[in-house]
């Protein structure tokens, strides 16, 4: 049973994987360089990304015995720092990030998830529309990992889910 707080995450990892360059961005990450904070290499590879859910807070219950979250995620980056295109570098990974995110080669300003999930009180399947905001971003060189540049963007997420049940709306 997987709460819609793991659905929500993996929902924006699968997404995160979509930046290729055959998808129309500047870098190539895909699957194998997208990592949950938990499972990330002792040697992060240049253009990967990281994903990290921090605190979820709660209001409600409201509305039938549901609760309105809001989730904040972090999505971490690294790209290789080469003297001549250090800032570029930094600045083309952060707009990749963030056009992923918001859709903008796929469906322009649509910044909602789509999850499936189960209806609490029917046991019917349900849908659940989480919206995902950004609310801060960085770019920096790296001390830990030389001749790397790293960003970050933090986004929160707004859903519903069942009071009684995470996994269920």
């Amino acid at each position: 049973m997987a709460s819609i707080r793991n659905l929500i995450v993996d929902a924006i990892e699968a997404r995160l994987a979509e930046i290729t360059e055959d998808n129309g961005y500047s870098r190539q990450v895909g699957a194998s360089r997208v990592y949950p904070y938990n499972r990330i290499p002792t040697k992060l590879p240049q253009n990967s990304v990281v994903v990290y859910a921090s605190g979820e807070t709660i209001q409600g219950p409201v509305a039938n015995d549901r609760y309105e979250c809001k989730l904040y995620i972090s999505v971490g980056f690294a790209t290789s720092n080469s003297a001549r295109d250090r800032v570029d570098a930094g600045e083309a990974f952060l707009a990749d990030v963030q056009t992923c995110m918001g859709r903008g080669f796929e469906t322009p300003d649509n910044t909602e998830l789509t999850i499936s999930t189960t209806n609490y009180g029917t046991g019917n399947p349900a849908t659940i529309i989480a919206e995902v905001l950004e609310v801060a971003n960085e770019i920096s060189e790296s001390d830990a990992m030389p001749g790397m540049i790293v960003g970050q963007v933090d986004y929160e997420v707004t859903y519903w889910r069942n009071m009684h049940r995470p996994d269920r709306i």
